[in-house]
């Protein structure tokens, strides 16, 4: 029988020990408290290593003997996980950083550096990414002040800051890394979106004001305000401002929720108005820079379209529109008030001008008679008819006039037979001088008359 040797005995059975600590298989009811080894190496079917546990870490690798993975202890001392690609080259980090707190990295195939998951130096979250050629292209992350989350955008290659996401609003800044617009929350916990210009002047605000409303702030270049539109009490409303920031215009509407509008100098006195009337009618009024009104068109309450002016100390000078029958108007006033002429349409719709005295009487009349026919007429300041000039009911023109009595002196015109003739009066009434036809035989007549009408000299 052969001797066995003691030593290879013992080595034998560590390997048995070693083989079933590698497959998982032990002896029914066998424990084993403690195994030290230097190394463990695992291989593939064909023999290949895919797998070394040593020094204490394990490192895998592929059928063509390329490290797949690593997971292990670092330089420092903490626990790390590495994968790699194909290449050999590190695609996934996981580990323990420089402030002793967790972070994973991310490499995309050149080993440029894609994403970090992890802590910063304030001991918070970072998730950060970066383009094929590791330029920063965001960060989110928490402040530590305030412990706010937040989300920073870059601009690649240069890695400026182009926006950012914090505490309820987003900013967006320019390629100086001044602020441009902000969107987000405001402090009366309402939306907000504020724009600045080059030159870091606010252009323009919307946003929700104290009470819930809405409100939208137009700026000029410089900062200074040139428009609001807001809730007013009757609806939505915009306040207009010149470049020094003076009030200059209003688009709304009234505490009756009709629309109105009004202009306004660089004093902020108002020059124009136009609103919407109780009657729901349209009107505009212009004023001047002392603040009395110089027109106004607009609607009545009937519906008729009329325009008024006014003299510069308030007082009515013109009335143009339409009457209550439908009729054109124009009339004109005196600073007293008084109506100082009238043109437009009569009853019968015939045209006609009027014209009056400071006394409010009427001196002077040109249109058309009740007939149809053309006329002209002047009156004195007792009322009296002065003058006439127009066609006569039978369609014959003539000129008569009258004393200030009201007594006819002159009659220039047409006879009855159609024959020109020319008489004049005395005071009494009486006939004292004819110069026209005979009624018979049409021949001149010259017939002279004394003062109680008596004919005394006759011709032929």
């Amino acid at each position: 029988m052969k001797k066995i040797d003691p030593k290879s005995l013992i080595i034998g059975m560590l390997s048995m020990l070693l083989l079933i600590v590698i497959v998982g298989a032990s002896p029914i009811g066998a424990t084993y408290e403690n195994l030290f080894v230097k190394q463990i190496s695992i291989v593939d079917d064909d023999g290949n290593v895919v797998g070394v546990l040593t020094d204490g870490f394990l490192r895998t690798y592929n059928s063509d003997g390329k490290v797949t993975g690593y997971f292990g202890t670092d330089q420092g001392g903490s626990g790390v996980v590495m994968t790699y690609n194909i290449d050999e080259k590190v695609s996934v980090y996981a580990g323990t950083g420089t402030q002793n707190a967790g972070m994973l990295i991310t490499y995309n195939g050149n080993g440029k550096e894609s994403g970090y998951f992890g802590t910063d130096n304030k001991e918070t979250g970072m998730l950060r990414t970066k383009d094929r050629d590791g330029n920063i292209t965001t960060e989110l992350g928490s402040v530590d002040g305030d412990r706010n989350g937040y989300l920073n955008l870059y601009k690649v290659p240069e890695g400026s800051l182009t926006g950012r996401i914090y505490a309820g609003l987003f900013s967006a800044y320019n390629q100086s890394g001044d602020t441009v617009a902000v969107f987000g929350i405001n402090s009366n916990k309402g939306g907000e979106l504020k724009t600045w210009n080059k030159d870091d002047q606010i252009s323009s605000y919307i946003g929700t004001v104290v009470d819930g409303s809405g409100l939208v702030q137009i700026n000029s270049p410089a900062g200074d305000t040139s428009a609001i539109i807001y809730s007013g009490a009757g609806g939505a409303a915009m306040n207009i401002y010149n470049k020094d920031s003076k009030f200059i215009g209003f688009i709304g509407s009234d505490e009756s929720a009709n629309g109105e509008m009004y202009l306004a100098n660089t004093n902020g006195v108002k020059t124009i108005y136009a609103e919407t009337t109780k009657d729901e009618n349209g009107l505009l009024h212009t004023y001047n820079k002392s603040k009395n009104e110089t027109a106004n068109i607009g609607t009545t309450e009937d519906g008729r379209g009329i325009m008024h002016t006014f003299g510069k100390a308030g007082n009515e000078t013109a009335n143009i529109g339409t009457t209550a029958d439908g009729h054109g108007l124009l009339q004109t006033f005196a600073k007293s008030g008084n109506e100082t002429g009238n043109f437009g349409t009569n009853l019968k719709e015939n045209g006609q001008l009027q014209l009056f005295n400071s006394a409010d009487q009427m001196t002077a009349f040109v249109g058309t008679s009740t007939e149809g026919n053309g006329q002209m007429r002047t009156w004195n300041t007792k009322g009296n008819m002065t003058s006439y000039v127009g066609t006569s009911s039978d369609g014959n023109g003539q000129l008569r006039t009258w004393n200030i009595y009201g007594k006819l002196t002159v009659f220039c015109g047409t006879s009855s037979n159609h024959n020109g003739q020319v008489q004049l009066y005395n005071l009494k009434g009486y006939e004292r001088a004819y110069l026209g036809l005979d009624s018979v035989k049409l021949h001149g007549l010259i017939r002279l008359s004394d003062s109680d009408g008596d004919v005394e000299f006759t011709e032929p």
